[in-house]
């Protein structure tokens, strides 16, 4: 609300108001499906759900998670960029050639041409991910990720057209995974066979049932 531009001047009761209905609308599905997918994925690896508790309990030290803890909540970070490898909610990219172009294997790019980049592909390619269908947090450790290529890992896209939502994002995912795993755990309610499925969103199709369970104090 405080936010000006280059001439001084402010936004309008009405464009912060746009604003703040923009970040909520968009924000809402997409951080709702890396949730889902973060559970999913915790709930099958016992040793990254320890560790990440174990985090959150000794960086909040009982209190809820704030703020002003989340530089320190790495792991968790790195737990919800991994889930994100997996399952990117937003899977799918389209790029519109503003010329002529060639891919580095010899492919023609012609202008106006669309570009079908798709993260949910990339993530997993071996290359740049070994044992690419593996969950491990660790493939966010600040080494192993200096050494990929950048564009290795696009869940919020990239360039100039980079989702300006990426750090309420990460902000909101890794506050609310730290605050629910502080209090509850979750498990898988029933036997069941979890497929994605590709629309707007990477959605599980038909929902995953868990049972949640109070952590004992």
């Amino acid at each position: 609300m405080q936010a000006s531009y280059p001439d001084g001047s402010k936004m309008s009761d009405r464009q912060v108001r746009d604003e703040a209905v923009t970040l909520s609308i968009t924000g809402f599905e997409t951080i709702g499906a890396a949730l889902a997918w973060t559970w999913y994925l915790l709930a099958q690896h016992s040793e990254p759900e320890a560790a990440l508790l174990a985090e959150v309990r000794r960086e909040c030290d009982g209190r809820p998670p704030a703020l002003t803890a989340l530089p320190r909540l790495r792991y968790t970070t790195m737990v919800v960029s991994e889930s994100m490898r997996l399952y990117p909610p937003t899977w799918v990219f389209v790029r519109i050639a503003r010329k002529e172009d060639r891919l580095p294997n010899g492919g023609k790019i012609g202008r106006g041409t669309k570009l079908y980049l798709c993260p949910y592909v990339m993530h997993r390619t071996a290359r740049f991910f070994p044992e690419p269908e593996h969950f491990d947090p660790m493939r966010f450790a600040e080494p192993a990720a200096k050494s990929r290529p950048k564009y290795a890992y696009f869940p919020f896209g990239g360039g100039p057209h980079l989702c300006i939502g990426q750090n309420l994002a990460m902000m909101e995912s890794v506050l609310a995974l730290a605050t629910i795993i502080s209090r509850w755990s979750l498990s898988p309610a029933r036997e069941q066979t979890v497929v994605p499925e590709a629309g707007i969103i990477l959605y599980p199709r038909g929902g995953i049932s868990m049972r949640t369970n109070l952590r004992q104090q």
